[in-house]
């Protein structure tokens, strides 16, 4: 009883410890990526999450299941928490992706992430 129940995945993120994410077979060590002007680390942990949401759902949508695109999507979530940090305030909600008239590529608006695909 309760075979199949739960979360198929689960992450901790650990501020500049980076995070860990298990997928039921395998860890995941992400670590932090580097923020050239600390401003402000509220909503790092909720930006992680969101963009590593995002990117996985849209790699799971294009058929890219598995440990590479739970790779992809870490290391994409860990820039934008980075690039979150280093602004004040709400600015990071500008953001929307990924970007349906091109598929991979995000359509932030955020300095560090413009171009870079999840």
């Amino acid at each position: 009883m309760g075979e199949g129940l739960g979360p198929r995945f689960v992450s901790a993120t650990a501020g500049a410890e980076g995070c860990i994410a298990y997928d039921g077979e395998r860890y995941y060590r992400q670590l932090a990526k580097p923020v050239t002007d600390m401003k402000d680390t509220m909503g790092a942990g909720d930006s992680f999450l969101t963009s590593f949401l995002m990117c996985y759902l849209d790699s799971a949508k294009r058929g890219e299941d598995g440990a590479e695109a739970i790779e992809r999507a870490l290391d994409f979530a860990a820039g934008f928490a980075s690039t979150v940090c280093g602004m004040e305030g709400p600015g990071a909600m500008e953001c929307r992706f990924p970007n349906r008239s091109s598929p991979g590529e995000s359509n932030c608006r955020l300095p560090g992430l413009h171009g870079q695909k999840c």
